[in-house]
């Protein structure tokens, strides 16, 4: 009931005041503002609410929960790889990958290969693994979920670039560039071969 009240009165202050966007929203002490499936709130940019928001919603078009399950598929050999959000336990490549191939490096792209060893979401990353494998939450990665990260912009240089996504799905058409007409041509995915992607997934 508290919660009820919270936002009714947050609709009454903005139509007296005929104010047409929320700046800041504060919830009041002991309530929680709970946000379903499929809604969304936003103040102008995410985080500008205060207090206890929850639900399986978003605010401001990103999740608002903390950390997500997450199943891949890795085969035998090369793979194109990126990591959604944070690992609860570091970023290494062994704490993503345990079962990889030691023998071989993990490589990222930037004018030229690059071998890393801590891995960021947002780009993409060539790692060779033994032997097939499904990677989920509850086995090879912690039960607790893996932690969602703020949806930064890619950055991106001209030519080729090797980028991954967060966790939820998005339509490959979608993405968009800044300014707009940089990308040129389609976004590729790899699985034993190169083949326009039509989603970028987690």
């Amino acid at each position: 009931m508290n919660k009820m009240k919270t936002i009714h009165y947050l609709i009454i202050a903005l139509f007296l005041t005929e104010i047409v966007f929320a700046q800041s929203i504060v919830i009041g002490t002991g309530s929680v503002l709970d946000i379903g499936t499929g809604s969304d709130v936003c103040a102008g940019v995410y985080g500008n609410i205060q207090g206890t928001v929850t639900g399986n919603g978003t605010q401001c078009g990103q999740s608002l929960q903390q950390t997500f399950q997450l199943t891949v598929a890795v085969s035998n050999g090369w793979n194109m790889v990126s990591v959604p959000g944070l690992h609860p336990i570091n970023q290494n490549v062994d704490t993503w990958w345990a079962f990889r191939d030691l023998s071989a490096n993990v490589f990222k792209y930037a004018t030229g290969y690059q071998t890393v060893t801590d891995v960021t979401p947002g780009i993409g990353y060539w790692m060779k693994h033994a032997g097939n494998r499904t990677y989920n939450t509850g086995d090879e990665w912690p039960a607790g979920g893996i932690q969602i990260v703020t949806h930064d912009p890619v950055t991106a240089a001209a030519g080729w670039n090797m980028i991954g996504g967060y966790e939820l799905s998005v339509t490959a058409s979608l993405v968009s560039t800044n300014p707009p007409g940089l990308q040129s041509g389609p976004i590729y995915k790899y699985s034993s071969g190169y083949s326009v992607a039509t989603t970028l997934d987690q």
